[in-house]
């Protein structure tokens, strides 16, 4: 219960923050590519690991010190699919400026919050929730696209599901 209301205050904060940044920053349409590893358990309560290339879309807004995303993405092991729709939200450690050549390099914390699905074989589906960090470096250029690559680490409340984690790779262009 206090996961959900901790998730809930911060859900609202990040979205209140995001309407008002709307008009005044970059808004981003990003896609990422990753390895994913997912540990849990299976139906006979034996440990799993599920290790597997992931995909995902996003949308959201920036400026140099804050970046708010809502996205999903989705992987799949031989007879488990995975999928998470999450608002993610990061800060800026600093930003390191190379003038000469327009590019600017971002590192970033933040966290993430959201919901699953892990879809077992054809008939079984089980869903719930899902919080995390991440961090990573964003890398600027040209006033138009952002290369991030970065780490995320999930919990979930899903019986079956300990955590995830993930290596991404992401292009998002800014408009």
């Amino acid at each position: 219960m206090f996961n959900k209301i901790i998730l809930s205050i911060g859900l609202l904060s990040i979205l209140t923050l995001s309407a008002e940044e709307l008009t005044t920053n970059e808004r981003i349409l990003g896609i990422e590519a990753g390895y994913t590893n997912a540990k849990g358990k299976n139906l006979i309560d034996a440990k799993n690991h599920d290790r597997d290339p992931s995909f995902g879309l996003k949308i959201g807004v920036q400026n140099d010190e804050w970046r708010t995303t809502i996205g999903g993405d989705f992987f799949r092991s031989t007879n488990i699919k995975y999928k998470r729709a999450l608002l993610s939200f990061d800060r800026n450690i600093w930003v390191l400026k190379d003038k000469d050549n327009d590019i600017d390099y971002k590192p970033y914390l933040g966290g993430h919050g959201g919901w699953m699905t892990q879809g077992i074989g054809s008939d079984t589906t089980v869903n719930g929730m899902v919080y995390g960090m991440q961090g990573g470096l964003a890398v600027h250029t040209q006033n138009a696209v952002d290369f991030d690559f970065g780490y995320r680490y999930s919990l979930s409340n899903i019986e079956s599901m300990d955590s995830v984690d993930s290596f991404t790779f992401g292009v998002n262009y800014l408009y």
